[in-house]
């Protein structure tokens, strides 16, 4: 980092402006919490938190802990979800003994196979007979949850009552190749759906390229994406959901945003079609150039318009895909997030938190020759982020004008005073 910009952060204390905002919320959060306790049991469920960043430098982070509230009430309890290791035992370090109960999840035992597979059966409404489920339990990969249902999948799917038994016996003894086989079910399947022919050749193929697009796409996608990024007709986008629905669970983002239900399943596509991080980067640039498109098209883009519809979450993904995709070596992740109105913008939608972290993308994405020639201008646009945090969390359509309280001489200054002039009312993005 630029010691000059650490300085001029330290200066502004953009530190203290991230900690206050960081109590305040907390504050407000513990608030709720114990409105809601008045009436009943509150429980907070965190899941996978070992995967939050934990930072050694930042007291702030979100791996650190700092966002949780002290709740004084004993009808509220945080049920919070890690897996073991050197990370999860940091995590238990910084809450209050007295507090933490801890218990241990290890491979299902033979009762509760049976239990977990009859459970998914009756869910729905199939059954196998007694040698078939005791074939099933007895496989050694039963002993994880994500092999039962995605056995259960290929059999309801594809199995027949006359060879249940020769399918479960060729389906391997681990996640990993039943979840081979099922995918491979898929793409006959969507072969077959598909008319056979040319037209079946193209639904098998756009198979794997839905799941690509799930596989790299962090926070899911809307079917619209899904169709406009495949570019399907709504039929044989319907098609094409109802033969990838068995790998799909709802994103939580959208009532219509779809996600692959479980990281396994991740690993397995990109096992099979993804061959390493190089075709992965392709996809992570057709998203990146779809969701480019439909924030700064060649009309200007009118930032209320982007709080409005389904856009901030394209706000938030854009500069992600930018950077795994390394599109144009990271020149225009430089270009969308040293911006004015992107900073604007995703301000407006409340991302200030995610921006701080698109700096640090910037400067790992940049080639080195290149982060040289840039670093002052990355180490202006976060200094200015960290210091006026507060102002543009409250009010984001003062950007320009806060910009413009900069020395005359640097990016930030000219670029908000060229805009001005200009006459810019609308945003690009």
């Amino acid at each position: 980092a630029n010691p000059a910009a650490a300085s001029q952060r330290n200066s502004f204390g953009g530190g203290d402006v991230k900690g206050k905002l960081l109590r305040e919320r907390r504050d407000v959060f513990a608030g709720l919490l114990e409105q809601a306790a008045v009436l009943g049991d509150v429980y907070v469920f965190v899941d996978g938190i070992d995967r939050l960043r934990v930072s050694s430098s930042d007291d702030h982070s979100l791996g650190s802990l700092a966002w949780v509230p002290p709740v004084r009430s004993g009808n509220v309890r945080f049920v919070l979800s890690s897996r073991f290791g050197s990370h999860a035992a940091q995590l238990k370090s910084k809450l209050p003994a007295h507090t933490l109960h801890e218990i241990g999840l290890g491979p299902l035992d033979l009762g509760e196979r049976h239990e977990v597979l009859c459970g998914l059966l009756a869910f729905y409404r199939r059954r196998l007979a007694a040698p078939h489920i005791a074939q099933l339990v007895d496989k050694s990969g039963a002993s994880s949850p994500i092999f039962l249902r995605c056995a259960v999948e290929m059999i309801r799917l594809y199995g027949r009552r006359e060879n249940v038994g020769e399918a479960i016996g060729s389906m391997g003894n681990s996640v990993e190749s039943v979840m081979t086989r099922l995918l491979a079910r898929m793409e006959s399947e969507a072969e077959a759906v598909g008319g056979g022919g040319d037209g079946g050749g193209e639904l098998k193929e756009a198979v794997r390229h839905a799941l690509c697009l799930l596989s790299v796409a962090r926070g899911g996608l809307l079917d619209e994406e899904l169709m406009a990024l495949l570019q399907l007709s709504r039929f044989r986008w319907t098609l094409l959901r109802r033969v990838i629905k068995p790998l799909l669970s709802r994103s939580g983002r959208s009532e219509y945003g779809l996600q692959l239900f479980h990281q396994q399943v991740r690993l397995a596509i990109a096992e099979r079609y993804l061959d390493g991080g190089a075709r992965a980067r392709l996809y992570h640039r057709r998203i990146a150039d779809f969701f480019g498109r439909v924030l700064c098209p060649r009309a200007p883009f009118v930032v209320e318009r982007a709080a409005a519809l389904f856009e901030p979450h394209m706000l938030h993904e854009l500069p992600y895909h930018e950077a795994r995709g390394r599109v144009d070596q990271g020149a225009r992740l430089l270009d969308t997030v040293c911006n004015l109105s992107f900073v604007e913008a995703r301000c407006t939608v409340g991302h200030v938190n995610a921006l701080l972290g698109n700096f640090t993308d910037v400067r790992r994405q940049l080639p080195p020759s290149v982060a040289a020639e840039n670093a002052q201008r990355v180490d202006q646009f976060e200094a200015f982020v960290r210091t006026k945090m507060g102002a543009l969390v409250a009010f984001p359509h003062l950007t320009p004008s806060l910009a413009t309280e900069w020395p005359d001489q640097t990016i930030l200054h000219m670029q908000a005073s060229r805009d001005m002039m200009r006459g810019d009312e609308t945003r690009p993005y």
